[in-house]
């Protein structure tokens, strides 16, 4: 059964194509790490699980088209 942590990465990576690489640097791990997190062999903090919805949320909110008050697209 996949965690939240394994569920997120997934879609980051399947959706928006977002890199490992790109994940581990944002993190401050090697890409070996974020490979354990989506394999389930390791999790992450509970501070990386924030982090990791927060990104999610931003490129759900980009790709949806949502704007801010001022009218941009976040």
């Amino acid at each position: 059964m996949e965690n939240e942590a394994q569920k997120i990465l997934t879609k980051l990576i399947t959706e928006y194509n977002i890199s490992k690489e790109i994940l581990a640097v944002k993190f401050g791990v090697c890409s070996r790490t974020i490979e354990r997190w989506m394999k389930g062999e390791n999790r992450p903090s509970l501070a990386a699980v924030k982090l990791l919805r927060q990104i999610y949320n931003g490129y759900a909110k980009r790709k949806k088209g949502v704007t801010n008050r001022e009218g941009n697209r976040l």
